[in-house]
Order: structure tokens, then C-alpha cells, then sequence
């Protein structure tokens, strides 16, 4: 946050202005406090149920991935046939 008594220039009189604002302490925490619960109950209600199928597609990735050093293998030795004829 900028130095509460700026610099006395006309060129940072804009600047100033923008951001030496007063705010409502008070407004804030409870504004917080809204979003503290709206994001726990999207956690509990929507993303907590979706752990299991989320699991089980990292699971399926992980199969993928592991899979992927022969796919590479068996490319380079393709490449390589290809470039022989």
C-alpha cells in the first residue's frame, strides 16, 4: 500500500488519490466472513462428492502416463525404419 501522506508532486496526485481511499474495517471482516462460509459449503456440497470420480480418473492417468516411455520406444523405432527406406 502506498505511503499514506504522498510525495507533494502534481505528477503523483492521481496515484494518490486512487489509492489513499479510506476503508470500512468492519464491512471488510464481514464480507470475509461471507466468503469463508459460501466457500466451505461449495467444498462440503460440491467438490467433496466429487473426490471418488476425480480419483479414479487420476488413477486412469496415471495408467496412461506410465505407459508412454515404450509408446516413445516404439516411435523412435518406427522414425528410425521410416528413415532407412
Amino acid at each position: 500500500m502506498p505511503y499514506k501522506n504522498p510525495v507533494d508532486n502534481v505528477r503523483w496526485a492521481y496515484t494518490s488519490a486512487k489509492y489513499n481511499k479510506g476503508f470500512d474495517l468492519d464491512s471488510i471482516a464481514e464480507d470475509l466472513g461471507t466468503l469463508g462460509s459460501a466457500l466451505t459449503t461449495v467444498e462440503s456440497e460440491h467438490l467433496r462428492p466429487l473426490r471418488p470420480a476425480v480419483e479414479a480418473i487420476n488413477a486412469q492417468f496415471e495408467g496412461i502416463i506410465g505407459l508412454m516411455p515404450g509408446v516413445a520406444e516404439k516411435a523412435a523405432i518406427v522414425a528410425e525404419h521410416a528413415r532407412k527406406q
